[in-house]
């Protein structure tokens, strides 16, 4: 949103700015296709995107057909997490997933493998808790969503549970947090399918039951129109928000 702006200029139009080479000659898209293939097999990576978006991503994913879980529009972030989760529990009901944001851009790539290795060895260990990375912040940034921490967790020294969570603070918020040594919540997660799916049954029932009614990978044109046609009625939501702002007790960071 903040470079909606540059890229209008650059490009003239409005497209988002992970399909933009903004960094290097590649576009964060691409940047976040590297990434994940550094820690997760090739083939079991699946993109959430927009079908608005095609004429942007499939010169990135061109040879992923199968592995788009592609949205026919914008309900927010709950509705496309979720409807990818759902993807993801049929094909492997025992999955440890990440969520990996793709207009990221970090300076020190082999930090973030390590810390995402480390996640995914803190959700194996303990099933019941998805684990969120957060960033040590730099300044008082109040346009970034930011982790309180409570208790350190035994075995696991750099690793607390969630105490809470605040979205865009106002400056005065943002500096008290800074102080205080909270981290910008990087929406990066990782946990067990089953425990993504707990938070989401707790938080938004509703939501997470019209999901399920949404036909999985629709092959046929019919198939197709009635995905569109319910997702079309899927209640907007935001992730951080209407879900992980409900069950913190259950996070880690």
């Amino acid at each position: 949103m903040r470079l909606q702006g540059l890229t209008q200029l650059i490009y003239g139009d409005r497209r988002p700015k992970q399909f933009c080479p903004l960094i290097s000659k590649r576009t964060l898209l691409a940047e976040a296709r590297q990434r994940a293939e550094r820690s997760i097999s090739t083939e079991k990576i699946l993109y959430s995107v927009m079908q608005c978006h095609r004429d942007y991503y499939l010169s990135e994913l061109w040879d992923l057909p199968n592995q788009l879980v592609e949205q026919p529009c914008n309900r927010g972030t709950a509705p496309a997490v979720l409807y990818s989760l759902l993807h993801v529990a049929r094909l492997d009901p025992d999955a440890v997933v990440a969520i990996l944001p793709c207009d990221h851009y970090y300076s020190r790539e082999s930090v973030f493998t390590e810390a995402l290795a480390e996640a995914f060895q803190i959700a194996k260990n303990r099933q019941e808790s998805v684990v969120l990375l957060g960033a040590q912040p730099t300044v008082a940034e109040v346009d970034y969503g930011w982790i309180e921490l409570g208790r350190c967790i035994d075995r696991h020294p750099h690793t607390y549970q969630v105490l809470g969570f605040h979205e865009k603070p106002p400056l005065p918020l943002a500096q008290q947090l800074f102080r205080r040594g909270c981290l910008w919540n990087t929406f990066v997660m990782v946990g067990h399918i089953d425990a993504f799916l707990a938070l989401a049954q707790e938080a938004v029932p509703d939501l997470l039951q019209g999901l399920r009614n949404i036909p999985i990978s629709p092959k046929t044109d019919e198939e197709k129109r009635i995905v569109e046609w319910l997702y079309d009625r899927t209640a907007t939501a935001d992730f951080s928000l209407q879900v992980l702002s409900l069950v913190e007790r259950q996070l880690l960071t």
